[in-house]
């Protein structure tokens, strides 16, 4: 009786000291857990462009345009009609009735020198013709 009596003070102490130790336990976590969500909002805070979103930017330019050569040619033959007499006041003005020709090599060129500099079609391509 001596015995099973000191064994079960012995089990009421371990599990209130169990008890005491799992709720300093969940105090900490949840302490924790408050101070990383500070640091995580202060980070974003720091850098709302983060690296993620460079990842996924990246990825996206570097797709490039997928219309062929001779389908950029008839564009640029459309878009970029110019008046080239130089005794005109009208020199470089758009005109509906002057014809560029363009060679097919040359738009390859063109496009492979944007490609190398990543220079944007419409800032590269008038100061060329």
């Amino acid at each position: 009786m001596r015995g099973t009596r000191n064994a079960e003070e012995e089990l009421i102490r371990l599990e209130s000291e169990y008890k005491v130790k799992r709720k300093k336990l969940s105090r900490e976590i949840y302490k924790s857990k408050q101070q990383k969500w500070r640091e995580l909002v202060k980070e974003v805070q720091k850098d709302v462009w983060g690296q993620e979103y460079r990842i996924v930017i990246g990825k996206l330019k570097n797709q490039g345009l997928k219309i062929s050569a001779e389908r950029i040619m008839i564009i640029i033959n459309q878009l970029f009609k110019y008046n080239n007499t130089r005794d005109s006041e009208n020199y470089g003005v758009i005109s509906d009735d002057t014809e560029v020709s363009i060679s097919k090599e040359k738009v390859e060129q063109l496009l492979h020198e944007m490609k190398e500099k990543r220079h944007l079609v419409w800032m590269v391509l008038p100061q060329r013709f």
